[in-house]
């Protein structure tokens, strides 16, 4: 349709689609957007006038996690994947890139601007407490879990260019 279509995510049942949308001739506002993998109209869930991106399923497929500036600063936020109430679920500010849901569901890893450092870092914060644990802070971006929530990839930089390491999530150290 009219929508330039990004940044796309399978539901874990990989029925549906999510994806962030910008309406024709607009750059800087985006809404997250599912539609159904067989094809057909997409469905849009947030409702801003500023930037909604990068989504990320839940593993049960029951939430949809994105990033949003609405408050002036980048914070991850989620939505129900049937659509509803939009809720904020950092206080981080600065969120880089999408979030990924661990694989139980009990927290959300992203990557934030280290403090006093010019690189950024990855953390989990779990969502029933909000604790935030840095896994990496190696220049470290963009994580994605492996099925057992063991492992976690990330886009690097430590060596200069862009690289993709595996993680231990318990102790950050790089595996290969």
């Amino acid at each position: 349709g009219d929508l330039t279509a990004t940044s796309p995510a399978f539901s874990p049942d990989g029925t549906l689609v999510a994806f962030e949308g910008y309406a024709a001739g607009v750059t800087a506002v985006s809404d997250v957007y599912v539609v159904p993998a067989a094809g057909g109209a997409p469905v849009k869930l947030t409702n801003g006038t500023t930037y909604n991106a990068g989504p990320a399923w839940s593993p049960d497929g029951s939430q949809i996690f994105f990033v949003s500036n609405r408050t002036g600063r980048y914070d991850v936020w989620k939505v129900p994947a049937a659509g509803g109430t939009e809720t904020q679920v950092t206080s981080a500010s600065g969120i880089l890139g999408r979030p990924a849901a661990t694989p139980d569901g009990k927290g959300i890893a992203f990557t934030r601007p280290a403090s006093g450092a010019a690189f950024s870092e990855v953390v989990i914060q779990d969502l029933a407490t909000s604790a935030i644990r840095v896994v990496s802070s190696q220049a470290d971006g963009e994580p994605t879990f492996d099925r057992t929530g063991a492992g976690m990839v990330v886009t690097s930089f430590r060596g200069g260019d862009a690289d993709l390491w595996l993680l231990d999530v318990a102790t950050g150290a790089a595996v290969r």
